[in-house]
């Protein structure tokens, strides 16, 4: 399990590993963003709402891809081209991406006696849902008021296709 470290409490991302992520500069060019999104990836399980936050960036990489082939000179010319990091919200979105791998979540150990809640979202582009538990003191409170909670599982995910017309109700 490269990344990730194992304690008595429970599951997280290696510190060290992240800690090398959020230090990295910011890429200049298509590659260097495909290769942060991808070493990126092994923290999904720990970033609440990470497909989400991701979903800027990949477009970047997606839209400067979309036109060439799995190989050869074509892809590797657009992979070296320049990012326009003026898109409006672009840089934004890459520091609010770093800033969410610098607050990886510790995925908890069940505690017996606690109840087991789940809590999802969804947006225009993309999902995520959450497994914890909290003090059955905690059981009927908003969700940001909850003070014990402990995760045991994120995940996430990014529409495609047909799921991109859902109504938010459906996703």
């Amino acid at each position: 399990f490269v990344g990730h470290k194992f304690t008595e409490a429970g599951c997280t991302a290696d510190p060290s590993k992240v800690d090398a992520l959020v230090g990295l500069e910011r890429p200049e060019t298509i590659k260097e963003l495909s290769l942060f999104a991808h070493s990126s990836g092994f923290l999904r399980p720990y970033v609440l709402r990470f497909a989400e936050l991701a979903v800027p960036l990949t477009k970047v990489i997606n839209d400067a891809l979309k036109e060439c082939p799995k190989k050869g000179t074509k892809r590797t010319r657009a992979k070296a081209k320049k990012i326009n990091w003026d898109i409006p919200g672009l840089n934004e979105a890459w520091v609010k991406f770093k800033d969410a791998l610098g607050h990886c979540v510790l995925n908890s150990q069940i505690r017996p006696g606690w109840p087991l809640m789940t809590a999802s979202y969804a947006s225009k582009y993309a999902w995520g849902s959450f497994v914890f538990q909290v003090h059955p003191e905690e059981r009927n409170m908003d969700l940001d008021k909850m003070r014990t909670a402990e995760i045991l599982a994120v995940d996430s995910g990014v529409f495609k296709g047909a799921q991109k017309r859902w109504a938010i109700v459906d996703k």
